[in-house]
């Protein structure tokens, strides 16, 4: 909600201003750079990061030569990884891991391994940064806009009584004005959601679409979209324009000539904002909240203007932190060494190095834990990929030479894993005899099980028939 006066400048919810905010954090902002190699361990896997801020912090008084990194980012990876090592452009950081993926760059994943005698599988999965929007930040927008059009309607009943129009401007803002507010925050969730998948020459394009929506909703033209932004005008020429547009949509949607006397009004923005917070400081809603300020002992402004502020913040916050991360502000490169191409991926096999590459900007880090139940960024990036490590030597002693691979394998390994312990020993004792037989007698031995196993568990393994058919091939 734009309040004229006193609160405008307050708020600050010019969108051109915050259109401004973008650019300079997408185009000319601070912003850190990561490189994370994974390599496979018998135990584990080892990760090394790089790490780089840019523009380079400022040096301290006594120091030679400004850091690589900045305060923030070096502790939380010193806290997870001990003291990283300097190289000539970045911080690197190194440590061993078993299968969890450190929370170093932000998210959380896993690097799983799944042993048998054939071979083995891996699943590399890992979420960075970006929160999914929830049912509940949606119900809080819903009720923060919901009160303030409650109040709107409240204060023009006392703004307008017995003015001729009032009617029509209050059905406006409850009806129009409501659905309209609803509609453009689901449309910044959806764009700030998608924000990631925005190429460098499209970093515009979210603040664009909003654009779009005020102008198809009838609040700017093509014209005003042109005239943006308005960095030349003064504080009260920008908020004489943005009022005057307001005018140019309610005479639209209401029907109200020009000179309605509800329009005059909004000549004289200064008094219509001080009225307004006049009347909100009269709400029991803020009593309340200044009481319970008052009792904290809060340091911050009890004034309305601040209860305001508070009431919208599960509206502006989330939305605010969304403009800032369009485009994405960070970014990381990651490279995760497999040595053989994968079954599956969503990142880009690179055979000459036999590694799996992915590359993303990301969101600004999360916010602190106390404030992250209304803060919401870009949806997460997620890394993936499947593959297996066939045991050559060991297939070739139970069956003469190598059967399952690829997929196959993949479905033994997760086979194996499932199986009971009786399943598991019977499996086992026929592993057992198979190097000392030879191709008939395996087929002998493993058809004779697959009766005995079919009779004992009621399902007959898949593993069995692919052996069985693989041994009798030529």
């Amino acid at each position: 909600m734009v309040v004229p006066g006193r609160l405008s400048r307050c708020c600050e919810w010019r969108w051109w201003s915050i259109a401004a905010i973008l650019w300079a954090t997408t185009g000319c902002g601070s912003r850190n750079i990561y490189q994370i190699e994974m390599r496979l361990t018998d135990e584990g896997f080892v990760r090394t990061v790089d790490v780089a801020s840019h523009p380079r912090p400022a040096p301290e008084a006594d120091a030679q030569a400004a850091p690589l990194v900045s305060e923030e980012e070096r502790k939380v990876f010193s806290e997870i990884y001990g003291p990283g090592q300097l190289n000539s452009e970045s911080e690197r950081f190194e440590g061993t891991f078993v299968t969890s993926t450190p929370d170093d760059v932000g998210g959380s994943g896993s690097l799983t391994r799944w042993t048998s005698e054939l071979g083995d599988t891996f699943v590399y999965h890992e979420r960075f940064r970006g929160r999914l929007p929830s049912l509940h930040d949606r119900k809080l927008r819903e009720a923060a806009i919901d009160q303030v059009v409650s109040w709107t309607s409240d204060w023009l009943d006392e703004e307008l009584a017995g003015v001729a129009g009032a009617g029509e401007i209050k059905q406006f803002v409850t009806n129009d004005w409501r659905t309209d507010l609803q509609d453009l925050a689901c449309l910044l969730e959806v764009t700030a959601g998608n924000v990631s998948e925005h190429s460098s020459a499209d970093q515009g394009r979210p603040l664009l679409l909003v654009a779009h929506f005020l102008i198809e909703r009838g609040y700017l033209t093509f014209t005003d979209l042109a005239e943006l932004p308005l960095n030349d005008l003064s504080e009260t020429e920008q908020q004489r324009w943005g009022l005057e547009r307001l005018r140019r949509k309610l005479i639209s949607s209401t029907g109200l000539s020009a000179d309605a006397e509800p329009l005059q009004r909004l000549e004289d923005h200064e008094a219509l904002g001080r009225r307004f917070l006049d009347f909100l400081g009269r709400t029991p809603e803020y009593q309340l909240w200044r009481e319970e300020q008052l009792a904290a002992n809060a340091v911050a402004s009890t004034e309305p203007a601040a209860f305001l502020g508070h009431s919208l913040e599960a509206v502006s916050g989330p939305l605010f932190a969304s403009l800032l991360n369009w485009g994405g502000i960070d970014e990381l490169t990651l490279v995760l060494h497999t040595a053989v191409k994968p079954l599956e991926t969503n990142g880009q096999w690179q055979a000459e190095s036999g590694s799996v590459r992915w590359q993303w900007r990301l969101a600004r880090r999360s916010l602190p834990p106390q404030e992250a139940d209304w803060i919401y960024s870009t949806l997460p990036q997620v890394a993936f990929a499947q593959w297996v490590q066939v045991n050559q030597a060991r297939q070739e002693a139970l069956f003469g030479q190598v059967l399952i691979r690829e997929t196959v394998l993949r479905d033994y390994c997760l086979w194996r894993q499932r199986l009971s312990e009786p399943q598991a020993a019977r499996w086992q004792t026929l592993l057992d005899k198979l190097p000392a037989l030879g191709t008939e007698e395996r087929i002998a031995a493993l058809t004779e099980l697959k009766q005995q196993w079919s009779e004992e568990f009621a399902v007959t393994p898949s593993i069995i028939d692919i052996l069985l058919n693989r041994l009798a091939s030529p």
